[in-house]
């Protein structure tokens, strides 16, 4: 009978290795956390993402809505005062302008 002198282990069995699913004891809790850490973090940020582009969603309609109303108020008051019409025109094009930005830069 022989005798062994160095422990022989079992043989892992032959997928374990192949699909890197291989157990590794008791840092296997410590990389889950980290995962879920990392995943928790990265839907945190897709929340905050979601959340911005809503409210630049209303603030883009309420913009529209806003410069439609100023489009129709130079309507108006070009029936008045027709000479006008380049400052009407301004305002609208800097109402738009800046409010775009405003959007952009949120």
């Amino acid at each position: 009978m022989p005798i062994n002198l160095i422990p022989q282990t079992p043989d892992p069995e032959p997928d374990s290795y192949a699909t890197g699913l291989a157990s590794f004891g008791p840092s296997s809790r410590a990389v889950a956390r980290a995962a879920r850490r990392h995943a928790d973090a990265v839907l945190g940020r897709a929340e905050v993402t979601h959340i911005k582009d809503q409210a630049r969603a209303v603030l883009a309609a309420s913009v529209l809505n806003n410069t439609a109303a100023l489009v129709g108020l130079a309507e108006q008051a070009h029936q008045i005062a027709p000479a006008g019409d380049p400052y009407y025109q301004a305002v609208i094009r800097a109402y738009a302008l800046s409010t775009a930005e405003d959007i952009a830069e949120f």
